[in-house]
């Protein structure tokens, strides 16, 4: 990361280009990192140093910004190999979905109460890794974003929280979003007028006419303006890192996913899946057929509300699939005629449902709505209604 950044004070030692350096950069702690700092190096890789081209001050917010997230990478690799070594000691293994799984042939001749629990320490450490390791992701994001402007910083290296954040309209490499040309979109969608709309809020730390700092007061500030949330003008919406609220996290990260394709099957813990056809109708073709949801990586419904309560609430996975989700032991259920809060989670249709979307305000959903639309506000009844609309929300 020096390398690519040359975090000096001196304008002269810097690199002009983010580019400069890139078979170093593959060589050193950016190796195999992906996530949002992987997806911003590849959008920004050739993009003009920014903060060289003003003054000095931009330069040292840069370097204290990359400082902080070199740290913080070093940390999480090391950690990540410590607890490898551990699983492969027990010759045990680590899914991409960050799960200490433990084979038959690992079991014999051990006492299952003992290796239970030492299951359950290693998952643990696992779990506290993922939410150091998002946060180290968000981090070098941020650094990488600055440098070429993409985003303002404050005197400390963080990212200026007076600035909203238009995510819809954020390119993601890898990712299938209204950003990318070429893509089918059901008729009368018009990426460029979308991203104009209600239908893709920004994302801000206060809401309108809040001055003050994080804590009770900006959560109860959010949970007054959503409650009256405009659906004529663009509006905004919690950052996740900004509030305290389980559920106004989980709009937060689900509202970080704006203008991400849906697809088909498309599920993921740590961001979009590759969707699939799987399931869907042949004769006559279904949705995922007809926008070819197994070429686009993205999230199907139950996907979005997956990784944003996974996010909401670090090492809480409330399941796959409409049915898993409302039997999940990490949600409760919320009974009729209860006020709802935003970050419930609002099922559609009889017995396992057909499908979700997180509750944002009355009448109003944040979801994943079907094949050949991004993910996007909805207008769409939010009121409980027996075995028709039923209402979770994190434990």
């Amino acid at each position: 990361m020096h390398q690519v950044f040359q975090i000096a004070n001196n304008r002269a030692q810097t690199l002009h280009t983010l580019g400069d350096n890139l078979q170093t950069i593959q060589k050193m702690v950016l190796e195999h990192w992906q996530g949002e700092a992987g997806a911003a190096f590849q959008a920004d890789m050739d993009k003009a140093r920014a903060d060289i081209e003003t003054n000095g001050q931009e330069s040292k917010q840069v370097a204290a910004a990359v400082g902080r997230a070199e740290a913080d990478v070093r940390w999480c690799r090391s950690e990540a190999q410590r607890i490898k070594e551990v699983a492969d000691s027990n010759l045990w293994t680590i899914t991409p979905d960050w799960r200490v799984q433990i084979p038959d042939t690992a079991r014999i001749g051990l006492d299952p109460i003992a290796v239970a629990a030492e299951q359950q320490a290693l998952q643990t450490e696992l779990d506290q890794l993922k939410v150091r390791a998002h946060a180290a992701d968000h981090e070098l994001a941020t650094a990488i974003r600055a440098s070429v402007g993409e985003i303002p910083l404050d005197e400390h290296g963080g990212q200026d929280s007076g600035q909203p954040r238009d995510v819809g309209s954020q390119e993601r490499p890898g990712v299938t979003d209204v950003n990318d040309p070429g893509v089918k979109w059901q008729p009368g969608f018009n990426p460029d007028q979308w991203k104009k709309s209600w239908q893709n809020p920004l994302l801000a730390d206060n809401p309108p006419g809040y001055t003050g700092g994080p804590g009770p007061a900006r959560d109860q500030a959010w949970q007054n303006y959503l409650a009256h949330f405009p659906t004529d003008q663009r509006g905004y919406l919690p950052n996740p890192d900004a509030v305290s609220d389980p559920g106004l996290k989980m709009v937060g990260f689900g509202a970080a996913q704006l203008g991400t394709s849906y697809a088909w099957g498309g599920k993921g813990l740590n961001g979009p899946g590759k969707g699939t056809l799987s399931g869907d109708p042949v004769n006559p073709p279904g949705g995922a057929h007809i926008y070819r949801d197994d070429q686009r990586i993205g999230f199907d419904c139950s996907g979005l509300t997956e990784y944003a309560a996974a996010h909401a609430r670090p090492g809480v996975d409330i399941g796959q699939g409409t049915s898993g989700q409302l039997g999940s032991p990490n949600l409760t259920s919320v009974a009729g005629g209860a006020p709802l809060k935003p970050g419930g989670l609002i099922y559609y249709g009889p017995g396992s449902a057909e499908h979700v979307g997180i509750y944002v305000a009355p009448g109003v959903i944040l979801n994943a709505p079907e094949s050949g639309l991004p993910v996007e506000l909805d207008h769409r009844t939010t009121m409980p209604n027996g075995n028709l609309v039923r209402v979770r929300r994190l434990r």
